[in-house]
């Protein structure tokens, strides 16, 4: 437990045009409307000497205990501030571990003035009543940070071919085929699923992956469905053409789902010739 002994001085001699603004008071007293005089007659200083207490524990309780605990402290005659509050929640429960500081102030009254008006009694709830719960909550179902493919397409003008395709987050590119023209280019993806594993194949103009388009290559779907991350941009003028024509063969029970980023909004490098089976977001 710390103690903490602090001097201030109150000095209510500056006018109204001197004060800084507050935005906050300013706000308050047009919400109440309350005039402030133009003038504050001058006082002698006063000064004055403030406690604080502050108390730092850390707990493991109920979610709804711990809301419990903070209503107890707003409610109590006695002002409690908590300063500080970190919590986890559980996987399994709603059992949540945490810290917690407690501060609580000794201030003397400084003049006769009472501020009454200070309190917001008129507060509206919202918000979840437990943000470590999801039973209330209407999530994005093809919400996902990681997906199976990804591609990025570009203009002529960058370093970089202007269609590139390979497994997400490959960092060696050894999956990874591409096409460097002006022009939409035809690309393919096929995905099937036989015996109860998923295999792809993936194709430009320049190449193919596996190089041996006969083949498959087998891979575990990053989530619940198939998944494939377009980067995009903006075309630079009129004379930018390059695209591309994606063609997707989903012989799966899955969805395929693509997740658009960055590309133009009137004339869009990616043209998806099927839409069987596929679900695409632009962003």
């Amino acid at each position: 437990t710390d103690v903490l002994m602090t001097n201030v001085t109150y000095s209510p001699t500056q006018t109204v045009s001197e004060m800084q603004v507050y935005p906050l008071r300013d706000l308050k007293n047009q919400y109440l409307g309350i005039t402030l005089p133009e003038q504050i007659e001058a006082q002698e200083p006063v000064t004055a000497t403030a406690e604080s207490m502050t108390v730092s524990f850390g707990f493991e309780a109920d979610y709804y205990d711990m809301l419990d605990f903070i209503d107890f402290l707003q409610q109590n005659k006695v002002e409690f501030v908590i300063s500080d509050l970190s919590m986890t929640s559980s996987l399994e429960d709603s059992t949540i571990t945490g810290n917690t500081a407690v501060s609580l102030f000794s201030i003397p009254k400084l003049h006769e003035h009472e501020y009454m008006d200070w309190i917001w009694s008129d507060v509206i709830e919202y918000g979840r009543s437990n943000p470590f719960l999801l039973d209330d909550v209407v999530l994005d179902p093809y919400f996902t940070t990681k997906y199976d493919l990804t591609m990025v397409l570009g203009p002529l003008s960058q370093d970089i071919p202007t269609v590139n395709l390979g497994k997400f987050r490959d960092d060696t590119y050894q999956s990874y085929v591409y096409a460097d023209s002006n022009i939409q280019e035809t690309v393919e993806i096929s995905i099937k699923l036989e015996d109860g594993i998923y295999s792809y194949k993936y194709n430009t103009p320049l190449g193919s992956y596996p190089a041996n388009y006969q083949n498959w290559v087998e891979f575990n779907p990053a989530n619940d469905f198939l998944s494939m991350e377009v980067r995009s941009m903006v075309r630079e003028s009129a004379d930018d053409q390059s695209g591309v024509n994606l063609t997707i063969i989903n012989e799966t029970d899955l969805l395929f789902y693509i997740n658009v980023f960055g590309d133009d909004p009137i004339r869009p490098r990616l043209n998806l010739e099927t839409t069987e089976n596929v679900v695409v977001q632009m962003n």
